[in-house]
């Protein structure tokens, strides 16, 4: 209450299928030697206003790749064998606590005060290399959640989803008129304040462009 935006409501429980999903966010290094076999496509430098040395210096390998489109985040995934993350999985990777069985506003926990990552107040303003933020850590142990960048996963975006979404598995909408529209992006940035950085909040981008603000990580079903 007081937190929450139009589009997170109403509150309702979801149950999900066995799933994985990275510790952390896809780093530089590791997408580049997808682009480098041809199953991706290159990131782009003039996509990383902060530095434009970004995507092609080395020292930032164990950073999150960013200004990477929609589709070649799925790509990247693919190529790993795995899949980008439902909306809710994500949701539940970011904030549920299963020895509480409770739902954290914040990966850890529901006072945005009492850990820190790269957001907010204490952001370095641009991506910093993953898992440097021993605080922003989940329940689940997935580092980043918070802050550094913001995530790509599955879903088109629909402002009042919640009020007709499945209560097991859901997927989002369809991209018909009336339905979907832009991808979901979860997650802070470096450029966001910490209200944003909610593991409810959602935000919606276009998909085929890349931003410098946004990243993503992989998950995969399991039996």
């Amino acid at each position: 209450p007081g937190l929450g935006e139009a589009d997170e409501y109403p509150a309702h429980p979801v149950t999900l299928s066995a799933f994985q999903i990275d510790r952390t966010e896809v780093m530089l290094g590791h997408y580049w030697q997808c682009a480098i076999v041809g199953a991706c496509a290159a990131p782009h430098s003039e996509t990383v206003r902060f530095n434009h040395h970004y995507v092609n210096d080395p020292s930032f390998d164990n950073y999150p790749v960013v200004g990477i489109p929609w589709e070649e985040a799925r790509n990247y995934c693919a190529w790993q064998g795995k899949r980008l993350p439902t909306e809710a999985e994500w949701e539940m990777a970011a904030g549920w606590n299963d020895e509480l069985g409770a739902k954290f506003a914040w990966p850890w926990g529901s006072d945005p005060t009492a850990g820190e990552g790269n957001v907010g107040n204490s952001s370095a303003e641009q991506p910093v290399e993953v898992a440097s933020f021993p605080d922003d850590k989940s329940p689940a142990g997935l580092m980043d959640m918070a802050g550094n960048v913001n995530e790509w996963v599955f879903d088109w975006y629909k402002v009042d989803y919640y009020s007709t979404s499945n209560d097991t598995n859901p997927k989002g909408p369809t991209h018909r008129r009336g339905e979907g529209t832009g991808r979901v992006v979860r997650g802070g940035s470096f450029q966001n304040p910490i209200e944003q950085a909610r593991t409810t909040n959602r935000e919606s981008q276009l998909p085929n462009y890349g931003y410098p603000t946004i990243g993503f990580r992989c998950a995969k079903s399991v039996n």
